[in-house]
């Protein structure tokens, strides 16, 4: 992502998290003004994951061109890395499963805007991401993916690779909801 677009990325999140006029993500809000800390050790963190994946992956004749999963992967573990806020039962995973769906919307966004398939765009517009079923309990999939993200963290063995597989499969299982687009 260039400069303006996480320029709007963090507007954006911002305006959602105002708009929703919960007190709790004030905190969230104020994190990710322009003026505040999180903001530039975020993407700073961001470049630095996203450049250590690139060099991870390329050969040694090609540079590499990290998709969108990685990429956003790469963002969301930089927003659990920096953002400095006071974390409550999850709410640091669940933030960052939400900005790294809305980075995962607007690619779906331009792709169709390319591709003039909006199918996907039209069901995200009117349901937001579907998820499957768990099949070890009846826990939404977005707390299963939480935790998962939690444990990761306090392990220290969170991956860009494992949070992109993630992201890749949350699509997939979209697209095949919608006749495969």
């Amino acid at each position: 992502m260039d400069e303006c677009s996480l320029r709007f990325l963090f507007d954006t999140t911002i305006n959602a998290l105002k708009d929703s006029s919960l007190p709790e993500y004030s905190q969230y809000t104020n994190a990710l003004e322009e003026h505040g800390l999180s903001r530039k050790k975020i993407i700073e963190s961001y470049n630095n994951i996203k450049e250590d994946m690139r060099n991870k992956c390329e050969s040694r004749t090609t540079r590499l061109l990290l998709d969108r999963h990685k990429c956003t992967a790469s963002f969301m573990i930089a927003v659990l890395n920096y953002l400095d806020v006071e974390e409550n039962e999850l709410s640091k995973e669940y933030f960052a499963i939400f900005i790294g769906l809305t980075i995962l919307r607007m690619a779906i966004i331009e792709e169709g805007n390319i591709t003039k398939n909006c199918t996907l765009i039209n069901h995200l517009n009117d349901n937001g991401f579907s998820y499957p079923k768990c099949i070890r309990d009846d826990e939404p999939y977005v707390r299963t993916w939480a935790l998962g993200i939690h444990y990761g963290r306090l392990s220290g063995k969170l991956s860009v690779l494992s949070t992109a597989n993630s992201l890749y499969w949350i699509e997939r299982f979209n697209r095949d909801l919608v006749g495969g687009c």
